[in-house]
């Protein structure tokens, strides 16, 4: 009778205790309910509009920028979007409209709005859109090895060296310039085609230097007499048939300031 009265005893506390536990387990909705569950806002493709021959402008909504890191526009080859081509906007905003270049001409092209949320990612709709087939580049004589030649401002030779243009990417407006400034490196600019002019990409780097970092082109223009520094930040040359650019005033530019400022010219010296 001892031995069952000391065996009953833990058996009873185990069961108290087991039975307190149940008492005390919230019910799973309540449990649920303490879980913040954050909202997925809804984006929509408004508007896509075919701007020339290599690019979209497009249009796009989010519902609520609560909880949304990111918001922008991807724009693919293929219904996948393996690999899409990402369109960030630069500012949050519900509306925001955006222009991707760089496209491949006389192509479909699968675009959606998304929004990089806190909970994750959300899409619009598919919408598809076509690029028409740009014309055949026509300046080729363009293309080929030139002797350059920068000159200061007060039209003294400062430098001589040789650069190459090709057509870049296949595109029917756009050269690569190779060896810009002498230092190896490639910029790329687009041609005007009626207006005989080159003007080069924005913050086009032709020189790393090993302090100072990224020098680019940053384009001068005559103002009261004095060379200012454009807000483009690019350089617009003028050439003919025969052969011979004229880079205009443009300054190579560091984050310390200033290499130099020169106007180049290019004289064309084999295809």
């Amino acid at each position: 009778m001892k031995n069952i009265f000391k065996t009953l005893i833990p058996c009873l506390a185990l069961s108290v205790a087991l039975t307190g536990c149940y008492d005390e387990m919230d019910d799973k909705d309540v449990v649920e309910a303490g879980f913040a569950t954050i909202a997925a806002p809804t984006v929509s493709l408004n508007n896509v509009t075919v701007d020339g021959y290599e690019g979209f402008t497009l249009e796009g909504a989010v519902s609520s920028l609560e909880n949304v890191l990111e918001v922008g526009f991807m724009v693919a080859s293929d219904a996948e979007f393996s690999n899409a081509t990402i369109a960030t906007v630069p500012e949050n905003a519900t509306n925001f409209t955006l222009a991707v270049t760089g496209l491949k001409d006389d192509a479909s092209y699968y675009i959606r709005t998304y929004a990089y949320t806190k909970g994750g990612m959300v899409f619009s709709e598919t919408k598809t859109a076509a690029l028409p087939k740009a014309p055949e580049f026509a300046d080729k004589y363009l293309f080929g090895t030139y002797a350059a030649a920068d000159y200061t401002t007060a039209g003294t030779l400062d430098y001589e060296y040789q650069v190459t243009i090709k057509q870049y990417n296949g595109l029917w407006n756009k050269v690569a310039i190779s060896n810009i400034w002498g230092y190896g490196r490639t910029i790329t600019a687009t041609v005007d085609f009626e207006k005989k002019t080159i003007t080069s990409d924005p913050y086009s780097v032709i020189y790393i230097d090993s302090t100072y970092g990224n020098t680019w082109t940053w384009g001068l223009s005559v103002v009261d007499g004095k060379l200012v520094r454009n807000e483009e930040c690019v350089v617009v040359a003028t050439y003919d048939e025969e052969g011979n650019i004229t880079w205009g005033y443009w300054s190579a530019q560091c984050s310390a300031g200033s290499f130099g400022q020169y106007y180049t010219t290019f004289k064309k010296i084999a295809e």
